[in-house]
Order: structure tokens, then sequence, then C-alpha cells
């Protein structure tokens, strides 16, 4: 390998160390009163967000949240809002789910009804930019058996929450989360997940969101570089 080679390489490893990094947002939404899950996710960790909802009288219901902050405490353009969901709820001290998890599976907001009246939801992400790429991990469990499915696009996804919760290294794929990857947000920026119950009963947690980043212009121009010094070679 000759020297000019031997550089540009280094070069195109230190660009796709800086592209790898990326936007992560983490989000907790339950009952008001709760504190907000600190630890780290399926994604990673750092700041979580909390969405508080209050008890309701049941129905059709929505909240919503805007100017998310990522896992660095720095505030992005990213919203959610959640139509069509029954009420809220906070299993307290009933001593189904781990102490270092109550902050994320024992308060949630949950499905139990028919279509129109709490038993279907909206999930929709916003403020992500048109066309951009994200892998998102959505949780919907609370160790009682009680599963949710989450639909974007033609794709389904099912928690199955067999219960048992012990700690983060208990939580796995499709059980207590979901993950979708490299899902594009429309032109307006959104991604929308529609959210059903499995059986009589569905909760959702939260997510985790992060963006897929893009190969960036130096990587880019060094790969065409390197390539035409190889070949001339």
């Amino acid at each position: 390998m000759t020297p000019l080679i031997r550089s540009l390489s280094i070069m195109l490893g230190t660009a796709s160390l800086a592209s790898a990094a990326s936007t992560l947002i983490n989000l907790d939404i339950g009952r008001t009163g709760q504190v907000a899950y600190a630890g780290t996710g399926v994604l990673g960790g750092g700041t979580w967000n909390i969405v508080s909802v209050p008890a309701t009288a049941g129905g059709a219901n929505s909240t919503s949240a805007t100017g998310l902050l990522d896992s660095t405490g720095a505030i992005t353009s990213v919203g959610i809002s959640v139509a069509g969901f029954n009420n809220s709820f906070d299993l307290g001290n009933q001593g189904t789910v781990a102490d270092s998890l109550d902050p994320l599976f024992s308060d949630y907001i949950y499905l139990n009804g028919a279509s129109g009246t709490g038993g279907a939801a909206t999930i929709t992400l916003s403020g992500l930019g048109a066309g951009t790429q994200w892998n998102l991990v959505l949780f919907g469990a609370n160790a009682n058996g009680q599963g949710s499915t989450f639909s974007i696009g033609a794709t389904s996804l099912s928690t199955s929450d067999t219960g048992g919760i012990s700690g983060f290294n208990d939580v796995n794929p499709n059980d207590e989360y979901v993950q979708f990857n490299g899902i594009t947000a429309d032109g307006s920026g959104n991604i929308a997940v529609n959210w059903t119950k499995v059986g009589a009963f569905g909760g959702f947690n939260g997510f985790q969101l992060q963006q897929v980043p893009e190969p960036s212009a130096t990587l880019l121009g060094g790969l065409g570089l390197l390539g035409l010094l190889r070949r001339r070679r």
C-alpha cells in the first residue's frame, strides 16, 4: 500500500466513524406523577423525555409533545402525538416489574375497547425531515402478558409480553419491544404507526428513535479518489 493510499484509508476510516454518530431520542410515556426511565435502552441511553398522561374517563383520547430532547439533552424538532388510546395506567407497587424498570414498564397508556372508543390508535412522530431514515424501537409490555401490534406501512410487528421482567437483560425483541429499521419519513417529515391491541388489552410504554446516518461528503469523495488511485495502480 502506497503512503497516499494509506493516508486516504485512514481519512476514510475517520470519516466513517464521524458519520456513525447520529441523533438518538428516548421517550417514556405513562401516568402523570411518574418519573422518566433513566437507564440504557435497546439503542443506547442518555437523556429520556417523559410524556405524562392523566387518568381519563375512558373512550378515545389523545396526547402530544413537541421539542423532544435528544440523548445529549439538546432540543430537537421532533414531536410525538398519539390519538385514539383508551387511558393511562400505573402498576404502582404491585410487584410485577423490577424496581429498576418501573419508570419504563410499570406505567403506560393502553388500548382497551372497540375501534373508535380506545381500541386502536395512531402514533405519529413528526419533525424528522422529509426522506430521512430512522431506526425505531417501540416498547409495549407490562409483564402481565398483554401485548401490542405496531404497524408501519405493510409491516406489522407484535409484542407477546410473556412477563417475568427482572432487569433490562430480560427484555427481548418481539416480547417487550419491537424494532423497525430503516424507516423513511414521508414528505412532511412524519412517521405514522398504527397501534392495535393483542387480545383485549395493549400497552405502549415509549420509544427510542435513532437517525440512520448519511455518508459524509468527505467519505464519498474519498472513496471515489481511492478507487481511481487503485485503478491507476
